[in-house]
């Protein structure tokens, strides 16, 4: 079975035992919203896909730690310097289970 979940503002295309990348929750177990389920050519969407649900797990946490990055503006009179870039917390999720309400 296959499942399209909503979760941190993304859409990802999961079956059970997968692993995923996202944005750290800040729980153990989040909770997706299903856009769509599939299972043996039978496909689900609107609102009977909502009574689906899907059991997500943190296996673990880390921080994707990018090169932060000097931007120059020059300025008459002198240059102003910023530093962009973004550090951001992420989580590695696995799939346990999915299950489809009739």
């Amino acid at each position: 079975m296959q499942a399209v979940i909503e979760l941190g503002g993304h859409q990802y295309r999961v079956s059970a035992g997968d692993t995923i990348v996202i944005d750290d929750p800040g729980t153990d177990e989040p909770t997706a919203r299903v856009l769509m389920t599939a299972d043996k050519g039978k496909v689900v969407t609107g609102p009977k896909a909502d009574a689906a649900t899907v059991t997500l797990k943190v296996t673990r946490r880390f921080n994707e730690r990018l090169p932060r990055v000097m931007r120059f503006r020059p300025k008459q009179g002198g240059s102003s310097k910023r530093t962009i870039g973004h550090r951001r917390h992420r989580a590695e999720v696995r799939v346990e289970k999915i299950t489809a309400q009739a």
